[in-house]
């Protein structure tokens, strides 16, 4: 959905520009008073681009940010349940030593 809006305004803004220019071009101006409206449209279209690439620049930053986070919390997540299942394998392994007599489990004997 975002980067369908994202489209849909940069549609729009390219429309506006070329229905601005399309409209600047056909008037009935003088050349001179034509490319100094022209300039002066091109500089705010450029300002406009520019706040609009700096949003989605810090919008991605954060959702980086957020990913990052969160793949931090999954790696923890799935440290803590690997440390339990050592723990409790080798909880059954000292059981099964303790019933067997067994003093230790060589692993060619698994």
């Amino acid at each position: 959905m975002a980067e369908r809006n994202g489209g849909d305004l940069l549609s729009f803004l390219f429309g506006a520009l070329i229905g601005f220019a399309a409209g600047i071009l056909f008037a009935p101006r003088s050349g001179k008073e034509t490319r100094e409206i022209l300039l002066e449209k091109a500089k705010e279209y450029a300002k406009e681009g520019q706040k609009l690439y700096e949003s989605q620049r810090e919008r991605l930053a954060e959702v980086i940010e957020a990913g990052k986070e969160t793949v931090g919390e999954k790696v923890e997540a799935a440290k803590e349940k690997i440390s339990q299942a050592k723990e409790k394998i080798q909880e059954k392994v000292e059981t099964l030593k303790s019933k067997e007599g067994i003093e230790e489990i060589k692993p060619d004997e698994v």
